[in-house]
């Protein structure tokens, strides 16, 4: 009796030993998720703006083009607004990932093989080194997206 009694005051210890590390745990990874600053994978979503720099109206506008893009094409444009540097992430093959830090005056665009094939690459480096620099200088780098966005469709048309 003795001996059964230990034994399940030993399980009882050893359970809550293992819930309480498993809570903790939980609560490092939320603490770290919310100070994380790299960019969502990017098959989550299409628009990730951690710091909210674009207003709702252009979240909206942009979420919408980006899901007619994909209804009306079958591929696939992400945009991050986000440090590039912070991402490893590389494109599928039918999608284009777009990278901008206004605050750094960055943009890196990453080509799947087919966005590649499509666009060429001298196209997506003017995009990146020429297109979007102006735009950042002014200020009006969300007009530059969008200016960006429409010479990528242009392309398809």
């Amino acid at each position: 009796m003795r001996i059964a009694l230990l034994g399940a005051i030993f399980a009882l210890v050893a359970w809550g030993f293992a819930a309480n590390n498993q809570r903790q745990l939980d609560g490092i990874r939320q603490r770290e998720a919310l100070k994380d600053k790299t960019p969502a994978p990017h098959n989550i979503t299409r628009l990730h703006d951690p710091a909210n720099l674009l207003t709702p109206a252009q979240q909206r506008e942009l979420e919408e083009f980006l899901n007619y893009f994909t209804a009306r094409y079958g591929l696939a444009v992400s945009v991050y607004i986000a440090d590039p540097a912070a991402s490893e992430a590389g494109p599928q093959p039918g999608e284009l990932l777009i990278f901008l830090d206004p605050e750094r005056e960055k943009a890196d665009l990453r080509a799947g093989n087919v966005f590649a094939k499509a666009l060429g690459p001298e196209f997506i480096a003017e995009l990146a080194q020429t297109h979007f620099p102006p735009y950042f200088q002014e200020k009006r780098w969300a007009d530059g997206l969008a200016a960006a966005l429409s010479k990528i469709e242009a392309h398809f048309k």
